[in-house]
Formats: structure tokens, C-alpha cells, sequence
């Protein structure tokens, strides 16, 4: 038996049993299906062989595709198909669904009806927020890397030993790879905007709560520096994270505002780096055969903004991260010109991605931010002495 799916089964059945599904038929279920181990085991059983039907095997990836491609399309067709979150969210038990079902999920996590239909679902049928939280929580193989990258890398490696294929060609295939989004950017990307769309919703905060410290506690492991696919995708989740209440702000100073420096720091200083730095550089500008490059460069304009929604939401959060070094981290990004741009730019745009030029502007906002909330005359010091090298005696 699948232990993830066995557990949900679990839950799916004690909610039955205590009256909190929503499901129409509940009553009828509980009396179906008893709240005992043969029962939940009956359950379990039941839903493989659904699983297994010829039609739904048959059927379910056209309508996943059908609605992927309704969702991508435009705000319209996505509002249109959000009445189908309720259905498609419980395929993610199922392995050879998982994949374009988080695409779906994704994808409707970006449009705000879609989002906010979502987040009533989880707030509603809380048992199936494990189903998105373990791939962005487990650093497993099979999470962290794009499906059949593995065999498709060492299908390239093969031919290429053989001489049936040249090495532009067999980077073109590991890059052709790379493209596609590995489970947990998606399950990590699609957290962060369900919890931004459902920030205002009640139910949703209140069952999001017991999960608060298994979420930031799994999203730390991800804010790795130098880590193009995961650590930038995190900070933007933890940015809406910390809008959802005391104790997520609390957890994410607690494990993640160490990290999420030490990232930053990486990412713009030390020489120790600066190949590393380079190279992803040259290959986000250029990928083989003329390919868009998977690699997005450096994180840093959103572990910025990750520490200016922290130090807002918890102002107590700036006294840590000045013993972290962050002031002298901020002071060096300053440029006046890029972020009067930016700061313009933002308010035309506001949708838009800024990317790197948003750093002057985010780093900005930080100082101000922390200057304002702090009482202690050290800070304006330390701020005169990092600008204008020290006050005059």
C-alpha cells in the first residue's frame, strides 16, 4: 500500500465519521465505509480500483490536458474552468497524474478566481493540502527533479558515446529536459499563490495553521544559495506565507530569515562565488541550438522581497537580521537611478517581472523600513558609517 495514499484515506474517512466533510453523502459514506482499520483499508482498496478503470485511465490525462491548455489560454477560459479544482486536486494521489495535475494547480494558482477557488477547497477539504504539500516539502529525487530527466540525460550520454549524436545535440536534450518544471517548483510556486489568495479567508488561515511549521520547516531546505530552480520560487512562496498570520511570520524568522540572508549573501558577495555567479550568467543568456535557457540567474530580487514582507509583518524580525549583517548587504545594492526607475516601473506595471532591477528599489525599502521601526540611534550610525565611511569627529 502507498503510505501517502493509505494516510489520506485516513483522514478522508474521519472526517466523514465527525461530521466535518462537506460532502453531500457523508452519512452514507461513514455508514459504508466504518471507522475502523478494515475500514479505512475497504476505502483505500475501493479507490485503486477506481483508479483503475479502463475509462478514467483512458480519460483522465485528455481532460487534464483539455483543461491545461483552457487555463493557459486567458483569464476567461481559466475563470471557466475553475469550477474544476474540486475534481482535478485529489488526482495528485495518483503518480502518473501528479505531474499535470500540478501544472493545472499552477497555473489556476495564478489567476486570481482560480486561486481563490483554491483556497476555498483547502479550507473546505483540508486533508488534501498533504497531497501538495509533500512534494514541495520532500527533498526527494522524484520531487526536486524534472519527470524523466534522469533517463532522458542518460539516453543523451549513451548516444553520445556512441558517436550517433554530436555534443550541441546532446546538450539540446538535457536542456530540452531542464525545461520542464520539476514537481516541487510547482508545488512550492502554487502553495505561495494559494496562500496569497486566500490570506483573507478564515477557514482557510485557520486549517493552514496546524501544517505552519511542517511548511517553513520543508520550504527552508530549498533556500539554498546559488539554486536557480527552488530558492527563488521559495522566497517569493515565504513572501505570502508570512501574510498569513503571527505564527507564520514567527516560524518563518525562526528558520528561514538565517537563510534567507546567507542566500543573499552568496548570491553578491565573496570572490569564492563569482565563477559560479558567471556561469549561470552565460547560461541563462544562451542556451544550445539558440534554446531558451532554463536557468533564471540569481535569485536576489525576491529573497529581498521575502525580508521586506517579514520585516513588515513582524517588525521584530529587523533586530535578527541586523546581527545577521543585512544592513551591510542592503547599502552595497543601493543605486538611485535603477530604483527611481524601478519604483516608476512598479507603478505602471505592477504585474510585471522586474527581475534584478528591482533590488536597488527592494533593498531600499528594506533600510527605510527597518530604520523606521528601530529606536536604537546605532542603526543611523552604522548607516552614515557604511555610506559616507564614518561621521566626522
Amino acid at each position: 500500500m502507498c503510505s501517502s495514499d493509505l494516510q489520506v484515506s485516513g483522514e478522508i474517512l474521519t472526517r466523514w465519521h465527525a461530521g466535518e466533510s462537506c460532502h453531500a453523502d457523508r452519512s452514507e459514506l461513514a455508514k459504508m465505509y466504518p471507522w475502523t482499520e478494515h475500514g479505512r483499508a475497504a476505502l483505500y482498496d475501493d479507490i485503486q480500483a477506481f483508479k483503475n478503470d479502463a475509462f478514467v485511465q483512458a480519460a483522465v490525462p485528455r481532460v487534464l490536458s483539455v483543461l491545461l491548455a483552457l487555463a493557459s489560454g486567458s483569464d476567461h477560459h481559466c475563470a471557466l474552468t475553475a469550477p474544476g479544482v474540486r475534481h482535478v486536486w485529489p488526482l495528485l494521489a495518483v503518480e502518473e497524474w501528479r505531474q499535470t495535475t500540478l501544472e493545472l494547480i499552477c497555473e489556476w494558482s495564478q489567476r486570481a478566481i482560480s486561486a481563490r477557488a483554491l483556497a476555498e477547497f483547502a479550507a473546505r477539504y483540508p486533508e488534501h493540502l498533504r497531497l501538495l504539500l509533500e512534494p514541495a516539502t520532500q527533498a526527494t529525487k522524484e520531487n526536486l527533479q524534472p519527470p524523466g530527466f534522469e533517463s532522458r540525460a542518460k539516453k543523451a550520454a549513451q548516444l553520445l558515446e556512441r558517436g550517433e549524436r554530436t555534443v550541441d545535440e546532446a546538450m539540446e536534450s538535457v536542456f530540452e529536459g531542464l525545461q520542464v518544471q520539476s514537481p516541487a517548483e510547482l508545488a512550492v510556486s502554487a502553495l505561495g499563490n494559494i496562500c496569497l489568495a486566500g490570506q483573507g479567508n478564515p477557514a482557510f488561515r485557520e486549517k493552514m495553521a496546524p501544517l505552519c511549521d511542517e511548511l517553513v520547516g520543508g520550504l527552508r531546505q530549498h533556500l539554498r544559495p546559488m539554486s536557480w530552480r527552488l530558492c527563488g520560487r521559495t522566497a517569493g512562496a515565504l513572501c505570502n506565507i508570512v501574510r498569513l498570520g503571527a505564527d507564520f511570520a514567527e516560524a518563518v524568522q525562526e528558520k528561514c530569515l538565517p537563510a534567507l540572508i546567507e542566500a543573499l549573501k552568496e548570491e553578491h558577495g565573496g570572490d569564492e562565488n563569482k565563477d559560479r555567479r558567471d556561469v549561470i550568467k552565460q547560461l541563462k543568456a544562451q542556451g544550445p541550438g539558440g534554446m531558451p535557457s532554463p536557468f533564471t540567474g540569481t535569485c536576489s530580487a525576491r529573497l529581498l522581497g521575502a525580508l521586506v514582507n517579514l520585516l513588515v509583518v513582524r517588525p521584530v524580525s529587523a533586530a535578527q537580521a541586523l546581527e545577521l549583517g543585512a544592513l551591510e548587504l542592503c547599502v552595497p545594492l543601493i543605486d538611485p537611478d535603477a530604483a527611481a526607475a524601478t519604483f516608476v516601473a512598479s507603478k505602471l506595471l505592477p504585474a510585471a517581472g522586474l527581475g534584478d532591477a528591482s533590488l536597488a528599489f527592494l533593498a531600499g525599502r528594506w533600510i527605510t523600513t527597518s530604520s523606521s521601526l528601530s529606536l536604537e540611534s546605532s542603526l543611523y550610525f552604522d548607516l552614515a558609517g557604511l555610506a559616507g565611511g564614518g561621521l566626522a569627529s
